[in-house]
């Protein structure tokens, strides 16, 4: 069983975070709180967050946040929040049921008990005797679930588990198919439809009986690599019907591990959102997003020479800085939100959709990093005593990966309700990380060198959307045709903001099928 119910909420789990860090008189009054608000809660109900941080740690919110929790969200992240900080503390175990006492005394699986603290019931983290660690529930507060979810849980104690003779049926309806051709899963599927049991739940019972393992065969499932050499197959134009031939599989069934490994690249990204008032719109994205100066983007900046930036060229109105930051938070929050919402494997317009919120939230931090980079770069000047391009190469690298390196890390978390320029603030956070860094003194005579005229850098290198970002240039697209260059151009950003692969028939006059064969190797 996991450590804690994974949180709906950031204000929840960032509240969980600051508890478990605090002193433990502390840690015990508000787990305490949480404990009592739990079997408050209701599910339809709004709770306003100043409320919420009120009922459990006692402290008014100086000003409104504006922000509202549903109730059933807040049922699974105060029992998340409850296990997180009991974990950050040493509580005996004491009469604290195990987690099989507590399936037992509701009558279902330990599975089922964990699908159950979704929906508010609450396990401590607690330590026995020997000093192993394993989590507990109180006795009152089962009770106080049981009558809470009376029906709920004689619902699920209804679900029984198969009987041999259930089981017996199966493998001889499974043996039938001898010598048809028929794989595991697909004799598995036949049984679904007629037995009214999971799918996962036939597999395991035909696979654990050795008969039916000699008569139908079972595909081992396509790895990881197996999607990475299927996807660098496909962009280089290998067709779906050799690739089938190749591992034996379906193109459905290949076509799903490429969205489970795109899934399991999105899972991995870090996405940083600041909350905003506007959130709380039912338009916020709509809104937000409607702007020229968020519509009508930059490209993707593949390559800049660092020496020809100027500051008043790429500096931005504080109204056109303000609309960017807010978009790029509202195509963050968004696609974590559809992120914590795939299933295991997401269908290729959901990924689209995250995909291309994620480029243009970058296409837009881009344009604050080309704001604050002059800005980076005089204050480096101004510590390293002397123009940049005067000093000795491993210096000059020195002082210029650092200042990309904050810029993006400035650029990628401010938060527009400081009301700070960016310039103000880069050139604030570069100048004390400097004064921080012990860095040789340059030598007072340089040395005769050639002075460099140019220092390339791609923004790629300082993002970890790069995995989202296209390694091809307009040019090679262009060189393969017309259409796959403007297919290109429009999903990418070179013409506006990056498109929906939904969104290029209407806009390229097109079919859908020329454009999916047309994507198949643009990337």
């Amino acid at each position: 069983m996991p450590v804690a119910p994974q949180f709906l909420t950031t204000q929840l789990s960032e509240l969980a975070e600051q508890i478990a860090r605090a002193p433990m008189h502390v840690k015990q009054q508000q787990l305490s709180h949480l404990e009592t608000f739990l079997f408050e809660l209701e599910e339809d109900r709004l709770y306003p967050y100043d409320f919420v941080v009120y009922r459990i740690s006692g402290f008014r919110l100086e000003g409104s946040t504006h922000i509202n929790l549903l109730g059933s969200a807040l049922i699974n992240d105060v029992v998340a929040a409850i296990a997180v900080i009991s974990r950050s503390m040493d509580i005996e175990a004491g009469e604290t049921l195990t987690l099989s006492e507590v399936a037992e005394a509701c009558g279902v699986s330990q599975r089922t008990i964990n699908r159950l603290r979704h929906e508010g019931l609450p396990f401590i983290w607690v330590t026995e005797q020997d000093s192993k660690r394993r989590l507990g529930c109180k006795k009152q507060q089962l009770i106080e679930f049981r009558k809470a979810r009376k029906d709920r849980i004689k619902h699920a104690s209804t679900f029984s588990r198969l009987s041999e003779i259930e089981k017996k049926r199966m493998v001889q309806f499974a043996l039938a198919y001898q010598d048809q051709g028929k794989t595991i899963n697909e004799v598995a599927n036949e049984i679904k439809k007629d037995g009214g049991r999971g799918l996962e739940t036939i597999r395991t019972i035909l696979k654990k009986n050795d008969d039916v393992s000699e008569v139908l065969p079972l595909k081992e499932p396509l790895t990881r690599q197996d999607a990475r050499d299927i996807e660098k197959a496909i962009h280089q134009g290998v067709t779906w019907d050799r690739l089938a031939g190749r591992y034996k599989r379906t193109k459905n069934a290949m076509r799903g591990a490429l969205a489970r490994l795109r899934r399991d690249r999105l899972k991995r990204l870090s996405i940083q959102v600041v909350e905003l008032p506007a959130f709380a719109m039912n338009d916020a994205r709509e809104v937000l997003l409607s702007p020229d100066i968020v519509r009508n983007c930059l490209p993707p900046i593949t390559e800049i020479n660092i020496f020809e930036i100027e500051e008043s060229a790429t500096a931005l109105s504080m109204q056109d800085e303000t609309a960017i930051v807010a978009a790029m938070y509202v195509l963050r929050k968004s696609a974590r939100d559809s992120i914590g919402d795939l299933q295991y494997t997401p269908t290729e317009a959901e990924l689209d959709a995250i995909e291309t919120d994620l480029r243009w939230a970058w296409l837009l931090q881009q344009s604050l990093m080309l704001t604050a980079l002059p800005v980076a770069l005089s204050v480096a000047t101004q510590h390293a005593g002397r123009t940049l391009t005067e000093l000795p190469p491993s210096k000059l690298q020195f002082y210029v990966d650092a200042a990309m390196a904050l810029t993006e890390e400035i650029c990628s978390t401010i938060d527009p309700q400081s009301n700070q320029t960016i310039a103000k603030i880069t050139s604030l956070t570069v100048d004390r990380s400097f004064s921080n860094i012990d860095a040789e003194k340059t030598q007072s005579r340089a040395t005769a060198r050639l002075k460099p005229t140019a220092q390339l850098h791609s923004f790629y290198k300082q993002s970890q959307w790069s995995v989202l970002l296209p390694k091809m240039t307009v040019h090679d697209a262009e060189s393969i045709s017309p259409l796959h260059g403007e297919v290109f151009k429009q999903k990418f950003g070179w013409c506006g903001h990056p498109k929906r692969t939904i969104e290029l028939p209407v806009l390229l006059g097109t079919s859908h099928n020329a454009i999916a064969r047309a994507l198949r190797v643009l990337h």
